[in-house]
């Protein structure tokens, strides 16, 4: 995917503007000089990319509140994590254990950024080597980290065991482990909580009576490369970063960190990775690598080298430098002097495919030789070589990117049908609203039901069965050959799963926290329901337990993705797992994703939630999201 096509997404409500286009400029140097929106406006939308860092020295902005609350908030938090960094490295030096750090301060270092310049962040990204993962834990819980200690929003949050095994499992999280934090006060700060949330509302900041609290995270990296949405890995290990490791002298400390050539391509394909394949919109990783070749440059032999030992690389390093030069005006330098693909290549070369030559693996490598065991090395069955590839080549070849897929089926029109649960009305949940604007451009009507709104006087189950699956007819007879979905949330979820058993089923089946055997729920009461907020009647009772889904699950003949959250009761949790785990048995194409904070509907984790949909969506060829991105 093109990175550019990657950012006009649509993805946070609102479309890429001439805001962006300003912030972008300025990523590239080259910020215009009238700033095409009020202050706050730009400033707002500056925070959300990550880079309002970038509007330090801009006149405009020089008695600007909010920029002056992150210069602040970035000097004093980044004077803690000097301190931190400090107390860990002794901790690690004591206990025999290698480390080195990546991006935050230790670009600042690099840079030798001003305290009152440095970007906002509370994260320290430390690199160790994989077998001695489980020492630097133990190392870090007895300096009083713990693993999955969170803040969101503006709340301290401890993630379950099994949230943080899955939010490890996630394809961007390969390599890494879950955040370990610590409490981190803040008096310095105190002053500040009348405005402090109005301009960092994202940030991982608590008031409390005794003032303000943050978290200091250590983000543990054993591998900086990255795992296919097919499962396979693309490694970097940080053994062998942290054997080229330097230190750095920077405000009266000493941080051991990355070179700055190597720190500059993994920035550049760390920025390609988290836009175009894990959908992230942070203009961060794009201005980190954009400012350290200004101030740096890049040595030619050292990426060679880099692109030599680590193939899979070059696509997105290429995409990236690209992006940097022709949409953000960038000067970096030598780019023309880069040598083009070979026509060999095109077809399946590392800069896309991320396959190794398995002929290439013994290969004589520039610069010291380091020997990557052939089992973390990646392999794809009937992916061509790289025999005809210039170690020169970092220019983007047309070709599928390394985590695309086969290109599915042409994108067809499609249909969804929301059906909400108990109590709830039409137009009421946020992630169904982000949903509709995120495939407002995909030719993808959501109309939404609410049968059981008035919990007084609902619509029984059955009715509401026999509704869905009326507009689902009158959607296939006005409009053939559209896909058509139902989309459950809670008790809806039972109704979407008895209107699938039936004969047409629908195309696909997205069910939300669900309900999958009400029946089993029953108190014993009469009109008891453990999921349900009141009693109802014996006929409405009746139905539910006459229309239940239950046991016959292995009769819906769709693909089925399943949401819920971490926050959830056990029921439904359970109810998630042996959904997913059936749906999966019976169609490959069927997924489950928990959000480890989300509550019983998701209403707190509305742009996550819509993501998750569309992006399913687009994975099984059914909207056209990414048309035309794939070669």
């Amino acid at each position: 995917m093109r990175l550019k096509e990657a950012l006009l997404r649509d993805w946070r409500r609102e479309s890429f503007d001439e805001i962006d286009s300003y912030l972008l400029r300025a990523v590239g140097g080259r910020r215009p000089e009238t700033v095409p929106a009020p202050l706050d406006a730009v400033y707002d939308r500056a925070e959300r990319r990550r880079v309002a860092h970038l509007l330090h020295g801009d006149q405009d902005f020089d008695r600007f509140e909010g920029l002056e609350a992150a210069r602040r908030f970035a000097a004093v938090t980044a004077a803690h994590q000097l301190a931190a960094w400090q107390e860990i490295t002794a901790a690690f030096d004591a206990a025999g254990i290698a480390v080195a750090g990546n991006k935050g301060p230790f670009l600042g270092a690099l840079l030798d950024r001003p305290a009152g310049r440095m970007p906002v962040t509370t994260d320290l990204d430390l690199l160790v080597a994989e077998e001695q993962v489980a020492a630097a834990v133990a190392v870090l819980e007895s300096l009083g980290y713990i693993r999955g200690l969170n803040i969101q929003d503006h709340a301290f949050v401890r993630m379950s065991s099994r949230s943080v095994r899955e939010l490890e499992q996630e394809q961007g999280s390969f390599g890494q482990l879950a955040p370990m934090c610590r409490l981190l006060k803040l008096p310095e700060l105190d002053d500040m909580q009348p405005g402090i949330e109005r301009w960092l509302p994202d940030r991982k900041i608590v008031w409390t009576s005794a003032g303000i609290r943050s978290v200091l995270s250590v983000d543990l990296h054993f591998d900086l490369g990255h795992r296919s949405a097919s499962g396979v890995a693309y490694p970097i290990p940080a053994a062998e970063l942290l054997r080229d490791a330097v230190t750095v002298r920077h405000r009266g400390a000493e941080l051991r960190t990355l070179d700055a050539d190597t720190m500059t391509w993994l920035l550049c394909y760390r920025a390609y990775l988290d836009t175009a394949v894990f959908g992230e919109r942070r203009f961060k990783p794009f201005a980190d690598a954009a400012e350290l070749i200004r101030a740096r440059g890049r040595a030619g032999a050292a990426w060679d080298t880099a692109t030599d030992r680590y193939p899979h690389i070059a696509g997105p390093v290429a995409r990236t430098l690209r992006f940097l030069t022709d949409e953000c005006g960038a000067d970096l330098g030598a780019l023309g002097r880069v040598s083009k693909v070979a026509p060999s290549a095109r077809r399946a070369g590392p800069a896309a495919s991320g396959a190794c030559d398995r002929k290439a693996e013994g290969r004589p490598r520039s610069g010291p030789t380091r020997t990557i065991p052939t089992t973390q090395r990646a392999r794809v069955p009937g992916v061509a070589g790289q025999a005809g590839l210039s170690k020169h080549a970092l220019v983007p070849a047309p070709v599928p990117d390394a985590d695309e897929a086969p290109a599915p089926p042409a994108p067809r029109s499609a249909h969804i049908v929301v059906c909400h649960g108990w109590g709830s009305r039409e137009r009421s949940a946020p992630w169904v609203a982000e949903l509709r604007s995120q495939l407002a451009a995909a030719d993808v009507t959501v109309e939404e039901c609410a049968p059981f709104r008035d919990v007084a006087d609902p619509l029984t189950v059955g009715a509401a069965v026999a509704e869905l699956r009326e507009r689902a007819h009158a959607v296939r007879t006005r409009s053939p050959g559209t896909a058509v979905g139902f989309v459950g949330v809670s008790l809806g979820s039972t109704v979407a799963l008895a209107a699938a058993l039936a004969d047409p089923s629908p195309d696909f089946l997205v069910a939300v926290s669900p309900v999958v055997d009400p029946v089993a729920e029953s108190t014993g009461d009469d009109g008891g329901w453990s999921f349900l907020g009141s009693a109802v009647s014996p006929a409405f009772a009746e139905d539910l337990t006459a229309c239940s889904p239950g046991r016959r699950l292995d009769r819906v003949g769709c693909p089925v993705l399943v949401l819920h959250g971490g926050q959830d009761n056990e029921r439904r949790t359970h109810d998630a797992h042996l959904l997913a785990a059936g749906a999966a048995a019976r169609d490959g194409r069927s997924a489950r994703q928990e959000f480890p904070a989300g509550n019983h509907t998701l209403d707190n984790a509305p742009v996550g939630a819509a993501a998750a949909v569309s992006t399913w969506l687009d994975r099984l060829g059914l909207v056209a999201l990414r048309s035309g991105n794939r070669s």
